[in-house]
């Protein structure tokens, strides 16, 4: 699973929280539990899209304040410490940008809940347009 999915799945959760997130569903006769498994097809893009929607001097804030959050739980780690000078930097950055993006998922999410929530139902209303019936996830009538 790549990182993008998991920080996708983890924003998605925060908008779980939200009865208004869950009355698009609702009002349209899907399960948003159901429409879970969609996340590596449908959710993924939309958290990139959403991510697009954040000026970019504060995602770069919110990127960097993630990173830095993870490197001081990584540097507790005797094996991180003795592995860290064995990769080459565009690694170490590689590494860093992909551990830290579903805490910036969340922060995001706490911060632009409304943006995250129109991406989300964009992404799975447009998916719908393409797909009418999505096996599993329209509620049984």
């Amino acid at each position: 699973m790549d990182s993008f999915v998991i920080a996708s799945s983890m924003v998605l959760d925060r908008l779980w929280e939200d009865e208004a997130f869950w009355a698009h569903f609702d009002a349209a006769g899907y399960d948003l539990r159901a429409a879970a498994k969609l996340i590596p097809i449908v959710f993924r893009q939309a958290y990139i899209d959403f991510c697009a929607r954040v000026p970019a001097e504060r995602l770069a804030e919110l990127q960097q304040e993630a990173i830095d959050q993870l490197m001081l739980q990584m540097v507790r780690s005797p094996s991180f410490i003795e592995i860290w000078p064995n990769w080459d930097e565009a690694y170490q950055e590689q590494f860093l940008e992909e551990q830290a993006e579903p805490a910036l998922g969340v922060r995001l999410a706490a911060l632009y809940p409304e943006p995250a929530q129109q991406a989300y139902c964009a992404a799975f209303d447009a998916y719908l347009d393409k797909h009418p019936n999505p096996n599993g996830v329209k509620r049984e009538t």
